[in-house]
């Protein structure tokens, strides 16, 4: 049985407000979009995400930490990653705009770097246009 959609604002507003007690009482928060629901793309949704989490009250940095250095330090691999420095694993994306002036921005994805290696834009919409296509046939 599922949930109709005034219980779930109401449920969104409290969770909210949670967020934003236990992030002012320096309870370190991890994002969490790999959870199995069948309205929640991993990846994807992770932009709606950080949103929210700044609509809690979290900064766009401290949302930002939420999807790097938090799970990178809860995993204890701060060494390799969770932020950008000589000598660890360099996974990024290049943003089109600043996520720190508007959290927004992190779906304004430009390219990506992987294991070393640009993925560009255009690489981007062909792998994305390829998933289309694929999930059409199905």
């Amino acid at each position: 049985m599922g949930i109709d959609a005034e219980v779930a604002r109401r449920m969104l507003v409290v969770y909210k407000d949670l967020i934003r007690r236990m992030q002012q009482r320096g309870v370190r928060i991890l994002a969490g979009t790999d959870t199995p629901n069948a309205y929640c793309m991993p990846g994807f949704a992770l932009h709606g995400e950080l949103a929210l989490l700044a609509e809690a009250g979290l900064t766009p940095a401290d949302a930002l930490r939420t999807a790097t250095w938090n799970p990178a330090e809860f995993l204890r691999i701060t060494q390799d990653y969770g932020s950008i420095e000589p000598g660890k694993v360099a996974d990024l994306v290049v943003l089109d705009a600043n996520p720190l002036t508007a959290i927004a921005n992190t779906s304004g994805i430009h390219a990506v770097v992987r294991r070393g290696h640009l993925i560009d834009s255009a690489a981007l919409r062909s792998m994305l246009e390829g998933v289309r296509t694929r999930v059409a046939r199905q």
